[in-house]
């Protein structure tokens, strides 16, 4: 009797366990960057706009992900989080560009929104790549920003 009751006990704990695996794989799928749009409002400077949601759309936001010639980035942002708990962002952007088909990510790091409320956040920093390879990215460069919550 006392073996057959432990076998059931693990196999209810072995389910459960498969179960929550699971659960977190489909909870945990990856997110798909967006593309952008891309502007020129003068020969110095590129700008790459686009939004995203995460967490069943309950958080939303959009990013200006601006390249100049000098080498400087910036990264703008503005998510809301329509939940009542709070949430950890990232925003991150990828950079194609150069005769090698160069890619660069660059992020505003990890941040919290609270709950039913909104967060604005600014990155930069200067790359030389950049700064080499302008004339690259004005022409052809092309950039695909993400929202991931958690």
């Amino acid at each position: 009797m006392t073996s057959t009751v432990t076998t059931k006990r693990a196999g209810r704990i072995a389910a459960t366990a498969a179960i929550a695996t699971m659960g977190a794989l489909i909870v945990n799928v990856p997110a798909y960057a967006n593309d952008t749009v891309k502007s020129r409002p003068n020969a110095s400077t590129v700008v790459f706009t686009t939004s995203d949601s995460g967490s069943n759309g309950h958080v939303t936001g959009n990013v200006t992900f601006t390249v100049r010639a000098d080498g400087n980035w910036t990264m703008d942002s503005h998510t809301h989080n329509s939940h009542i708990a709070w949430r950890n962002v990232t925003w991150r952007c990828t950079l194609l560009f150069g005769p090698s088909h160069t890619t660069t990510t660059y992020t505003i790091g990890r941040h919290r929104v609270d709950g039913k409320e909104s967060s604005n956040r600014h990155a930069g920093a200067y790359d030389a790549d950049i700064q080499r390879f302008f004339g690259d990215v004005y022409q052809y460069g092309q950039a695909t920003c993400d929202l991931s919550v958690g």
